[in-house]
């Protein structure tokens, strides 16, 4: 298995030259593949794991939670210009910044390594697939054997243009706090893999979807879908960039809310 793990171990004067040689590094290391078959033609972990994702999260069945057990997420990412860097299904936007956050008891301390984004989302939320689903990544700054990697999922529907986007495709300052209010009170949360075989569907990731639908436009869709994933989708055939949802097997997905009177899910 490859990780970027060590990368985030370095200083922070070189964390984004060693993040863009961990991303090179990881696109080298991993197989050629697509999602014409949705993933069931992938091997190895893809295969044998029991914490895969993505998920088909109904709300219905979720635990609410608002416990110390579960707290806010504390988002701290300065306004960048965040490099792109090419990983065979789609580009990867780096940054800088971190986050912290404790989940099912464990205080997790991250550092941001980027963002990328799939067209249409990969989770499905009731039953519903989104336009779009935005990931942003993250690395534990210490080593943690309970955590390989740490996925912010946004899920954005068609509407206006979002000006966090519009920075990503310009390759302009992006903002974080014009995409997310932070602390995040109100979230999805479970423990999956990722969600392509980069080189393997290596489980545990930490998956945490907040309770909030974002907007998009539909040119900015199409400046994606015909730029960066236009070689992935012909490959993929008829079948988005998406792998199919895999079964719970007994996990547990949780709910984390400010108040347990208020358990609404606006999805």
């Amino acid at each position: 298995m490859y990780s970027l793990l060590p990368f985030f171990l370095l200083s922070s004067s070189h964390a984004q030259n060693a993040a863009i040689d961990g991303v090179n590094a990881a696109a080298q290391a991993t197989p050629p593949f697509t999602f014409a078959s949705g993933g069931f033609d992938w091997s190895g972990l893809c295969t044998t794991g029991r914490s895969q994702s993505p998920i088909d999260l109904y709300t219905s069945g979720t635990v609410p939670i608002s416990d110390s057990s579960f707290s806010p997420l504390s988002l701290d990412v300065p306004v960048q210009v965040m490099s792109e860097v090419d990983f065979q299904i789609y580009p990867i936007y780096l940054g800088n910044g971190t986050l912290n956050v404790v989940l099912e008891g464990n205080t997790l301390d991250l550092a941001l390594i980027g963002v990328h984004i799939h067209i249409p989302a990969v989770h499905l939320i009731d039953g519903i697939r989104y336009a779009m689903e935005m990931h942003i990544n993250f690395y534990p700054i210490a080593i943690n054997p309970t955590i390989q990697e740490f996925t912010l999922a946004l899920l954005f529907q068609h509407g206006l243009a979002h000006p966090f986007i519009e920075s990503l495709l310009d390759a302009d300052l992006t903002d974080f706090s014009t995409l997310l209010s932070t602390p995040v009170q109100d979230y999805f949360y479970y423990s999956g893999s990722r969600d392509v075989p980069a080189p393997d569907c290596v489980e545990p990731v930490l998956y945490v979807i907040p309770n909030q639908v974002f907007e998009v436009a539909v040119d900015q869709l199409q400046a994606v879908v015909t730029g960066a994933d236009a070689r992935a989708l012909a490959a993929a055939g008829f079948h988005g960039l998406y792998r199919e949802p895999q079964p719970l097997n007994g996990r547990t997905v949780y709910h984390r809310v400010p108040d347990l009177q208020s358990t609404q899910s606006v999805f």
